[in-house]
């Protein structure tokens, strides 16, 4: 509805230049009251010009720009809630990996059990090479790296480190035998089902509460200067020591407590 004058009641205005620009009466020339001033063009311009952007739709390179930030935000979350994962990137750059022989695919595996029979000084069944086969499988599926390394403790013929999800296990121990190659997957199998046991492969041996044998049976080994004289570490590996003479438990104890 247009103003009405308050003097001659005109409904006609005009804009006052000696005025400002303010709306005036075009039959009396009275101020129109509540008529805002008339705005100038350069005014209007600039009132166009700063409302536009917000009209437009965001562009293909603003949208991709916005993925990114939430992708590396995503990445950085998600590494933050699992730090292992940083760990499983790097493993294969890390110095365990240094002159090492990574056991990844089938072939691999069959490298690795050929060289074992090269060591066997009397028959052995073919189903302990057979297990040997299935209990690496199974490792890998569980998210476990194999890697015949030198990097293996002074006097040990394998170590599962939990820090970078890896068992190692020494090249002369493997020249020893299929069952002894047996063995020592079925003991480092079981430190895994014992990691998981406690929370993850990322996480310290822990004890399954299984049935062992006597610490007699294993009394030279659990002597070593390798597990000193500590009572939590001769539990862990007089677990270790059972399963490795029973390699188709390490299976069934890595389906049981390893469920990734």
């Amino acid at each position: 509805m247009a103003q009405q004058c308050l003097n001659c009641h005109s409904r006609s205005v005009r804009y006052d230049r000696s005025l400002g620009g303010r709306c005036v009466c075009a039959v009396c020339g009275a101020p129109m009251k509540h008529q805002q001033r008339r705005p100038n063009r350069n005014q209007v311009r600039h009132h166009q010009s700063s409302a536009v952007p917000w009209r437009r739709k965001p562009s293909l390179q603003t949208l991709v720009a916005w993925m990114g930030v939430a992708g590396l935000l995503g990445s950085y979350l998600f590494m933050g809630a699992n730090p292992r994962v940083i760990h499983h990137w790097l493993a294969r750059y890390s110095v365990s990996t240094a002159n090492s022989f990574e056991i990844k695919t089938p072939a691999h595996i069959e490298v690795l059990i050929d060289m074992a029979i090269t060591g066997d000084r009397e028959v052995v069944q073919p189903s302990v090479n057979r297990t040997t086969r299935k209990l690496i499988a199974r490792l890998q599926a569980k998210g476990v790296r194999i890697l015949m390394s030198s990097n293996v403790t002074e006097g040990a013929a394998g170590v599962w480190d939990p820090g970078v999800g890896e068992i190692r296990i020494k090249r002369s121990a493997v020249l020893m035998g299929s069952l002894v190659l047996a063995e020592i997957m079925a003991h480092e199998a079981a430190h895994v089902a014992q990691s998981c046991r406690a929370g993850g492969l990322g996480q310290n041996s822990e004890p399954m509460r299984i049935k062992v044998y006597p610490v007699a049976t294993f009394r030279e080994r659990l002597n070593s200067p390798l597990y000193g004289n500590h009572v939590a570490t001769r539990v862990i590996e007089l677990e270790a020591f059972t399963v490795g003479t029973n390699p188709p438990w390490a299976i069934k104890l890595l389906d049981h407590y390893c469920k990734g």
